[in-house]
Protein backbone atom coordinates (compact mmCIF):
# COMPACT_ATOMS: atom_id res chain seq x y z
CA UNK A 1 0.00 0.00 0.00
CA UNK A 2 1.38 3.36 -0.70
CA UNK A 3 -0.33 6.49 1.05
CA UNK A 4 0.13 10.08 -0.64
CA UNK A 5 -0.93 13.52 -0.15
CA UNK A 6 -3.98 13.73 -2.06
CA UNK A 7 -6.90 11.53 -3.54
CA UNK A 8 -5.61 13.37 -7.08
CA UNK A 9 -2.30 11.86 -6.48
CA UNK A 10 -3.02 8.43 -5.76
CA UNK A 11 -5.37 8.16 -8.71
CA UNK A 12 -2.78 9.79 -10.67
CA UNK A 13 0.07 6.86 -10.00
CA UNK A 14 -3.01 3.95 -10.43
CA UNK A 15 -3.26 5.83 -13.56
CA UNK A 16 0.23 5.56 -14.05
CA UNK A 17 0.66 2.11 -12.91
CA UNK A 18 2.04 -0.56 -15.51
CA UNK A 19 1.06 -3.60 -13.35
CA UNK A 20 4.54 -4.95 -12.25
CA UNK A 21 5.74 -4.74 -8.93
CA UNK A 22 9.27 -5.47 -8.20
CA UNK A 23 9.24 -7.07 -4.43
CA UNK A 24 11.94 -6.53 -2.05
CA UNK A 25 14.10 -9.87 -2.07
CA UNK A 26 17.75 -11.19 -1.00
CA UNK A 27 19.75 -13.38 1.14
CA UNK A 28 17.36 -16.55 2.14
CA UNK A 29 14.34 -14.88 0.52
CA UNK A 30 13.71 -15.83 -3.37
CA UNK A 31 12.30 -14.14 -5.08
CA UNK A 32 8.38 -13.79 -5.79
CA UNK A 33 6.79 -13.56 -9.72
CA UNK A 34 9.68 -11.60 -11.03
CA UNK A 35 10.15 -13.36 -14.70
CA UNK A 36 7.55 -15.97 -13.93
CA UNK A 37 4.39 -15.87 -16.19
CA UNK A 38 1.15 -16.80 -14.61
CA UNK A 39 1.29 -13.84 -11.58
CA UNK A 40 -1.96 -12.20 -11.36
CA UNK A 41 -1.36 -7.83 -10.09
CA UNK A 42 -4.30 -6.13 -9.44
CA UNK A 43 -4.66 -2.37 -7.83
CA UNK A 44 -6.99 -0.10 -6.75
CA UNK A 45 -7.12 3.36 -5.10
CA UNK A 46 -9.62 4.39 -1.96
CA UNK A 47 -9.18 8.09 -0.94
CA UNK A 48 -5.45 8.89 -1.14
CA UNK A 49 -3.88 4.85 -0.76
CA UNK A 50 -2.78 2.99 -3.48
CA UNK A 51 -3.04 -0.60 -2.76
CA UNK A 52 -1.81 -3.21 -5.27
CA UNK A 53 -1.90 -7.24 -4.62
CA UNK A 54 -0.11 -9.69 -6.47
CA UNK A 55 -1.14 -13.49 -6.20
CA UNK A 56 1.53 -15.95 -7.40
CA UNK A 57 1.29 -19.42 -8.44
CA UNK A 58 -0.58 -22.54 -6.91
CA UNK A 59 -0.13 -25.33 -8.92
CA UNK A 60 3.37 -26.10 -11.02
CA UNK A 61 2.15 -24.92 -14.43
CA UNK A 62 3.61 -21.15 -14.88
CA UNK A 63 2.33 -20.75 -17.99
CA UNK A 64 -0.90 -19.43 -17.18
CA UNK A 65 -2.86 -17.46 -15.00
CA UNK A 66 -4.14 -19.90 -12.02
CA UNK A 67 -8.38 -19.34 -10.70
CA UNK A 68 -7.07 -19.95 -6.99
CA UNK A 69 -3.92 -17.37 -6.99
CA UNK A 70 -6.06 -15.25 -8.85
CA UNK A 71 -9.26 -15.54 -6.13
CA UNK A 72 -6.73 -15.08 -3.20
CA UNK A 73 -5.61 -11.69 -4.65
CA UNK A 74 -8.89 -10.42 -4.71
CA UNK A 75 -10.01 -11.65 -1.56
CA UNK A 76 -6.50 -9.51 -0.27
CA UNK A 77 -7.79 -6.88 -2.08
CA UNK A 78 -11.11 -7.34 -0.85
CA UNK A 79 -9.90 -7.36 2.79
CA UNK A 80 -7.57 -4.12 2.31
CA UNK A 81 -10.45 -1.96 1.33
CA UNK A 82 -12.68 -2.87 3.92
CA UNK A 83 -10.07 -1.94 6.20
CA UNK A 84 -8.86 1.09 4.52
CA UNK A 85 -12.51 2.15 4.59
CA UNK A 86 -12.77 2.01 8.81
CA UNK A 87 -9.99 3.75 9.08
CA UNK A 88 -11.47 6.66 6.63
CA UNK A 89 -14.67 6.62 8.53
CA UNK A 90 -12.58 6.97 11.75
CA UNK A 91 -10.39 9.75 10.74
Amino acid sequence: MVVFHSKADAQAAASAFTGKVTPLYGGNVDSFCVGKAGCQVTHAVSDRFLYVSESGLTGASASKPDALSGAAGHAAESYVLSSLLKIEQNS
